[in-house]
């Protein structure tokens, strides 16, 4: 299923992604579709673009990681040696979910703004 959200929306919302490079734009929305996928409408009601946005911006900035650095490191930095330069990274696959998410200022926005939902028990009218 395609997003909603378009490039130009998004890029409305985070200027920082904007670029003039078409291949970057169709990465960025493939990140939204992605990110629509995660987000159910019905239970997101009107926060759902501004999540879907938040993950992709999430997700874009962590792929910008490694593909900027050389396939750099993971997961936060769990040692640093001043000197030659010795830095370890946590496994990202370990802990909870929401610690990826707070690798990045949108994750953690993410976050924040799925702390706001209220949710009822399945079942309940």
């Amino acid at each position: 299923m395609a997003s909603d959200i378009t490039y130009a929306l998004f890029v409305a919302r985070f200027p920082g992604f904007a670029t003039e490079d078409s291949d970057r734009q169709t990465e960025i929305q493939y990140a939204l579709d992605d990110a629509e996928l995660s987000v159910h409408r019905a239970t997101w009601d009107d926060l759902a673009d501004r999540a879907v946005m938040l993950l992709a911006a999430h997700e874009l900035t962590e792929s910008g990681r490694t593909d900027n650095h050389g396939g750099g490191g993971a997961g936060a930095v769990t040692a640093r040696t001043v000197g030659p330069g010795v830095v370890g990274y946590g496994d990202p696959k370990q802990g909870k979910l929401s610690d990826d998410y707070r690798t990045t200022s949108y994750g953690v926005k993410y976050l924040r703004l799925r702390n706001q939902l209220v949710l009822t028990p399945l079942g309940s009218s």
